[in-house]
């Protein structure tokens, strides 16, 4: 409720199609929600971009970006959730158990099992799709953030989830 924009931060180059597609997704909600790119340099530029977008943000997505994420700066980007009370979405569930609002994505689990499928298929020389997607989802909600930041979580979407933290 109330998310207007969605700001999502990221280092690594490839994320302009992975920030495209999630813009087209977001375009199609109802209502509409605005996301706002944060491209940076590296991992050293999070405190200065947090600081220039603290009062334009109605919540934070993390992309599974290598290059952005360490324990430095999710530590910046929790204590910048907190504070301004803003949700911090994650792209693991491991990050929810760490202090994230919620994630939704695939699970290591079903990482593992998709590679162990396209494995099997590589060692019996079988055709198989250059990309493959799972459609098994994962999401993780810390009900114990969201009160902190006096996020309310519907019965539905907390029924709805993988994984509840409480």
């Amino acid at each position: 409720p109330g998310l207007k924009r969605l700001r999502v931060l990221w280092v690594a180059g490839d994320f302009r199609t992975y920030c495209a597609k999630l813009r087209r997704s977001l375009e199609e909600s109802n209502p509409p929600l605005e996301l706002i790119e944060v491209p940076l340099n590296n991992a050293d530029a999070v405190p200065d971009a947090i600081r220039r977008i603290a009062d334009t943000t109605d919540a934070i997505w993390l992309p599974p970006d290598p290059l952005l994420l360490n324990p430095n700066t999710f530590l910046i980007f929790k204590e910048f959730s907190m504070r301004k009370r803003i949700p911090l979405y994650a792209p693991t569930g491991g990050l929810v158990d760490n202090g994230a609002t919620a994630s939704i994505g695939v699970s290591f689990f079903e990482i593992g099992r998709m590679a162990g499928r396209a494995a099997k298929h590589a060692l019996n020389a079988e055709a198989q799709p250059r990309q493959q997607h799972s459609t098994q989802i994962e999401t993780v909600i810390n009900l114990l953030v969201a009160d902190k930041i006096s996020l309310k979580i519907s019965p539905e979407a907390l029924k709805a989830a993988s994984r509840v933290i409480q």
